[in-house]
């Protein structure tokens, strides 16, 4: 605990405008996004949760982590992930 989610919480208090990267990363493992569907072909479909067909965030974790290649596979997540991240984090930033 460093302290950043309070940090956040102050400035948001004093008007600052807050970008939570977090829960950013949330919305871009939604279905039906493009961040969803390149993650399900790259790391397959037995990383989806049965029951509503969303990315299982441990699965995934296993799967990366897990992997002899770990790096490699972590470096493709993020390679997925965070471009996809970043563009959200524009279009708030421009929204402002």
């Amino acid at each position: 605990a460093s302290g950043k989610s309070t940090v956040a919480r102050m400035l948001g208090k004093l008007g600052a405008d807050v970008i939570d990267t977090d829960s950013l990363g949330h919305t871009v493992y939604e279905p039906g996004t493009a961040c969803y569907k390149e993650i399900v072909e790259a790391f397959s479909d037995d990383i989806l949760h049965a029951e509503d067909g969303r990315i299982d965030r441990k699965k995934l974790g296993a799967k990366v982590f897990g992997a002899a290649d770990a790096n490699r596979q972590r470096k493709r997540l993020e390679g997925i992930v965070w471009p996809r991240i970043r563009e959200q984090i524009e279009s708030r930033i421009e929204d402002s």
